[in-house]
């Protein structure tokens, strides 16, 4: 099932233009499985950038365990369209465990929101999440 959204963070005025973020969400479940096993929410990128202002907080609230970052040129043509929907520079891998499921969060960023430095991706403009049960990675 999917979810496309449209939200207007600015109304257009005579001096400025109208800002807005087109988010759209979704999730796969297979047929005989009692759970989904595949989410992703992508927001457009626009001319303003990726709308999101997460904070330091948010993550640890959320008991997120970082894993690592993967360079999207790295991974196969599949993945790197399924991970990153091929609009990222760099994809940050979290993971969180609920009982005894591993999910796996995939925070895409784009270039100009990316700091080396910086322990979470604040701003990101597409998060996959995946329950995590065989390293799902193809790479030729």
């Amino acid at each position: 099932g999917g979810i496309r959204t449209r939200h207007i963070f600015r109304e257009a005025t005579a001096e400025q233009p109208e800002i807005f973020g087109r988010y759209s969400s979704y999730l796969k479940k297979r047929l005989r499985q009692k759970r989904w096993d595949y989410a992703s929410i992508r927001i457009f990128v626009d001319d303003y950038g990726q709308a999101t202002d997460f904070l330091d907080s948010d993550f640890e609230e959320f008991d997120l365990v970082f894993k690592e970052k993967i360079d999207p040129q790295s991974l196969s043509d599949y993945d790197r369209q399924t991970y990153t929907k091929g609009q990222c520079y760099m994809l940050y891998q979290f993971a969180r465990f609920v009982g005894k499921e591993e999910y796996h969060f995939y925070f895409c960023v784009n270039q100009d929101n990316y700091d080396e430095n910086a322990k979470y991706p604040n701003k990101w403009g597409s998060l996959v999440i995946e329950l995590w049960t065989t390293n799902r990675f193809y790479k030729p």
